[in-house]
């Protein structure tokens, strides 16, 4: 194995030049300079381009004085732009393509050109679209809850999704083509015998500055075998927000203690596990497992809200879990002290977003109390007195979600799709804009 066979793709684009001065026939030994208009650079940009010499050493056609003042002594070097492995075997062939020409100056000119154009062409089709970076709310046309996040780093995309629950990613298995990404992801639902998980295939790009998005699964029956979305992209983050200067209004009740007025089933077709009993929220399920669903459902407000305190209390058992949704979108999660979920989806957390800074929670059976504050998309949570998440930036939905878009209002939503859990003392007091 050579040299050049050894090492890694970003670095032979340096050794064609490297070796410039040992090669005998051809070798490249002086560049030239020619402009290229190029859109990926915005603007026109000077390229170096290798001059070939033949055996005897006099330039390929080339006359006396065309590269008068540049320096045969010193290897140049052409750096490469590209972002993969086939971008760069692209560049890689082209220079060899340069190395082998005994052509004369103009045709060499014309073909150096010609294989730059190529090259810019190939990057653009496979570079992300600048206005499909960023965080985006999903329209689908199943009306299921989706989120979308798109980066780059080091010139590889980076996609984070999730259609109502299971993992957001990274995703793995990311193609960009003609300035679509392509990847697979993986959507759980309800079905007849119980959750269903698919693997399916995700298309999305911007046509006509929208964002234009496919979900495919061939297995799938209608309506999930093809489903079309588009997006709203989210604000950039608010600065964080002095608390201290933020006015509530004055707290309510949003549980009477007698019966479930101001509340709802989430979804009216699963099974009411909740109730009134000696003055508590009650919510009884024969589930004991952590599952993402469940036969049983939520349990959300009438009423919604924008940003807000709220307080209340809540008993959980050992191996039980439950959880709050601040407007339908972040889950401040309910379990006991002793849980096996801990940390970033333990008790105090913001679930899958913030792990609390201390497990302030109590063992199982025992009231527990929370103070949740959300404003300006920053959150804050006091758990049993102690302040485990101070003003953070929540980047995006939880797991469980029902809708996605931070500048919606949404109501208070309570798990009731996972196991049994009591609450009381449910009061919220809604922040007074100016």
């Amino acid at each position: 194995m050579n040299r050049e066979e050894k090492m890694n793709p970003s670095q032979r684009s340096s050794i064609v030049f490297e070796n410039a001065n040992r090669w005998s026939t051809p070798h490249i030994s002086q560049i030239f300079y020619c402009a290229l208009e190029s859109r990926h650079w915005r603007g026109l940009r000077w390229f170096r381009l290798p001059v070939l010499r033949t055996e005897a050493g006099d330039f390929a056609g080339c006359r006396p004085g065309f590269a008068q003042g540049l320096r045969p002594d010193r290897p140049s070097f052409i750096r490469s732009s590209a972002r993969s492995p086939h971008q760069h075997s692209i560049f890689v062939r082209s220079l060899r393509i340069l190395r082998d020409m005994r052509a004369n100056w103009l045709t060499g000119l014309t073909v150096c050109l010609a294989l730059l154009v190529v090259f810019e062409r190939n990057l653009q089709a496979n570079s992300i679209p600048a206005d499909l970076i960023g965080d985006w709310s999903l329209d689908l046309s199943t009306k299921e809850p989706a989120w979308l996040k798109i980066d780059q780093r080091d010139g590889t995309p980076v996609v984070y999704m999730r259609v109502h629950v299971l993992s957001a990613g990274p995703h793995k298995g990311v193609e960009i083509k003609m300035g679509r990404l392509t990847f697979p992801l993986k959507i759980k639902r309800e079905g007849n015998q119980g959750p269903v998980t698919t693997t399916n295939t995700v298309a999305v790009g911007i046509k006509d500055g929208k964002l234009d998005g496919l979900i495919i699964n061939e297995t799938s029956e209608k309506p999930y075998d093809r489903i079309t979305f588009t997006g709203k992209k989210f604000p950039p983050m608010p600065p964080r927000p002095d608390l201290s200067k933020v006015r509530f209004g004055h707290p309510i009740s949003l549980f009477n203690g007698k019966d479930l007025t101001g509340w709802k089933l989430y979804n009216p077709k699963k099974q009411n596990g909740w109730r009134v009993e000696d003055g508590l929220l009650v919510n009884e399920t024969p589930k004991t497992d952590f599952g993402s669903t469940g036969s049983y459902g939520n349990l959300e407000t009438e009423a919604v809200f924008e940003d807000f305190w709220l307080h209340l209390d809540f008993l959980i058992e050992s191996n039980r879990n439950s959880g709050v949704y601040l407007r339908g979108m972040y889950e401040a999660q309910v379990v006991d002290r002793d849980s096996r979920m801990q940390g970033i989806q333990g008790v105090g957390a913001i679930f899958g977003r913030i792990a609390p800074s201390v497990n302030a929670g109590k063992e199982p059976g025992e009231w527990q109390s929370y103070d949740l504050t959300l404003v300006d998309r920053h959150v804050t949570v006091v758990l049993n007195g102690v302040t485990v998440i101070d003003n953070q930036p929540v980047e995006g939905p939880t797991g469980g979600a029902i809708h996605t878009d931070p500048m919606t209002p949404g109501p208070i939503h309570l798990q009731g799709d996972h196991t049994s859990v009591k609450y009381r003392n449910i009061y919220l007091a809604p922040a007074i804009k100016d």
